[in-house]
């Protein structure tokens, strides 16, 4: 009777670990596709293209600040690459002198950091690196095989997150016009 509970019992653990393996795979381990979307301002009579994709949460749980999963995107202005965007979904406090940094690593290269304060967008939710040159995170994030942030504020960690980006750029090149080819130049 005891064997017969712990062998159910080992069953059960062996079929949530597959689970559980197979969830972290899809969820973690899968580079997926570019998704895009195009956004028209009616007061500005500007359209803008943003191809986006999901990444996840590092060295942390989503706190209960946390509305939506971490999304990287890239804006496209008349078929031209505008910025990069990180929807952290994470409040990031800039009121009473926090001045917040941002750290950030392509690949494996050394990680570089300035402060957050000119990048922050409305609702301090929101990291937006304008130019195709921005230290921090330009064109050459479009082409790398990982992309990371990380927000400090009074020397804490607010959040940190990370993407895997696709390897297939063809909506980036159609939707930006960046070739990887451009990114070195």
């Amino acid at each position: 009777m005891v064997l017969s509970l712990y062998t159910l019992g080992s069953r059960s653990f062996g079929m949530g670990l597959a689970v559980v393996l197979l969830v972290g795979t899809a969820v973690f381990g899968h580079q997926g596709q570019w998704a895009y979307t195009r956004h028209k301002d009616y007061i500005t009579h500007r359209e803008t293209d943003e191809l986006s994709i999901q990444g996840h949460y590092i060295n942390t749980t989503p706190l209960p600040k946390t509305d939506t999963s971490p999304r990287l995107g890239v804006s496209c202005l008349n078929g031209k690459f505008d910025a990069i965007v990180v929807y952290t979904g994470v409040l990031i406090d800039d009121e009473f002198g926090a001045s917040p940094r941002v750290w950030t690593q392509i690949d494996h290269e050394k990680p570089r950091s300035d402060r957050a304060q000119p990048d922050l967008m409305a609702g301090s939710k929101t990291l937006k690196f304008s130019g195709s040159n921005n230290r921090l995170a330009g064109m050459k994030v479009l082409f790398a095989e990982r992309y990371s942030v990380k927000v400090e504020s009074y020397g804490k960690r607010v959040v940190e997150v990370e993407f895997d980006i696709p390897s297939d750029s063809s909506n980036i090149q159609k939707y930006c016009g960046v070739k990887p080819t451009q990114v070195n130049e």
